[in-house]
């Protein structure tokens, strides 16, 4: 493994909801090979419009002479609250990378109308970070034929950098494509914990949950993965355990991200765990671990880093616990 650190950079100050959303996506993705000839795998590079995100009047206009609403396509005066509201995502994109076919259009534009969320109970994944919105790389199944957001199937925010990791899965599937699917034979089991330790961090993030899923990794075979990998992937790799909490027991859970914290001797190296804890607390707060684990262990979080550091707090790690009110 030789994974970077998080870092508080690119995006300030939302870098948090990019690397939540990634985080999270990274731990759900799934190859699915393409359903229709016109489907293609892409990484796109998203440049969202200034006002991509905004509230809008869908279908309303503003008179330039007048300064009243009107409809845009007839455009006759209409009152605000006939027409609905919606929130827009528009910008263009750039294919960075195409799997399977070099076929296809390099670049292009998008424009659809979000429905406007209302009595929302708990945040959705667009709700932390919508690269339609605010920009970012993607890993997605285009199909150029549909319209609106059916253009863009299974999308993906990709964590920084990890676009080039996007071919060798590709690759890797077309070799195997039963790779991640049980049973799971020893020789298997084998071959995806070198995946999981290897440099190919999405083959790692999609092995280490087959892995979880199936049963296959114990107390101690996660708490040396989890100590062995930094930054987006030891994120990744609690968000799973942290999904998964009956697999291993929530105590005994609770018990081995205690170790691995206290085993830290870095303040920085506590920013993969405290993302995942915080990420699992907003998306589900429904969830035993999101309950009992999530913010009891972002609080020790806070008390080692003082421990650790004194003098000088870490920007990354108090803007997590800032979200989560962890005082």
């Amino acid at each position: 493994m030789n994974d970077p650190e998080l870092q508080l950079a690119q995006r300030k100050p939302e870098q948090y909801g990019y690397d939540a959303r990634a985080t999270r996506d990274m731990a759900t993705v799934q190859f699915i090979p393409a359903k229709m000839p016109s489907e293609q795998w892409l990484v796109l590079s998203i440049s969202p419009a200034a006002h991509s995100g905004s509230a809008t009047l869908v279908g309303g206009a503003i008179d330039g002479t007048t300064g009243r609403i009107i409809d845009a396509s007839s455009g006759k005066p209409v009152e605000p609250s006939a027409l609905p509201r919606g929130v827009v995502q528009e910008g263009s994109w750039v294919a960075t990378m195409r799997f399977g076919s070099a076929a296809g259009k390099r670049r292009g534009s998008y424009h659809w109308f979000d429905d406007l969320p209302t009595h929302v109970r708990k945040l959705s994944a667009n709700d932390l970070y919508n690269p339609f919105s605010r920009g970012g790389e993607v890993l997605c199944r285009h199909n150029p034929q549909l319209q609106g957001s059916r253009e863009f199937d299974s999308v993906s925010l990709l964590p920084e950098k990890w676009d080039v990791h996007a071919r060798g899965v590709f690759e890797a599937l077309r070799k195997d494509s039963e790779l991640f699917s049980a049973p799971l034979s020893p020789s298997k089991q084998t071959h995806l914990q070198a995946l999981v330790e290897g440099d190919n961090a999405i083959l790692s993030a999609m092995a280490f949950r087959t892995l979880i899923e199936a049963g296959k990794i114990d107390r101690k075979a996660l708490r040396a993965n989890l100590t062995k990998a930094q930054g987006y992937r030891r994120a990744v790799f609690a968000y799973v355990a942290l999904a998964h909490p009956k697999l291993l027991g929530e105590a005994a859970l609770e018990e081995e991200l205690t170790r691995v914290i206290e085993a830290t001797r870095r303040v920085p190296d506590h920013r993969g765990i405290a993302l995942a804890l915080a990420t699992t607390t907003l998306l589900h707060p429904e969830s035993p671990a999101s309950r009992s684990v999530g913010r009891k262990l972002l609080s020790h979080i806070r008390r080692h880093s003082n421990q650790i550091s004194k003098a000088k707090k870490d920007p990354y790690l108090e803007q997590i616990f800032t979200v989560l009110q962890i005082l």
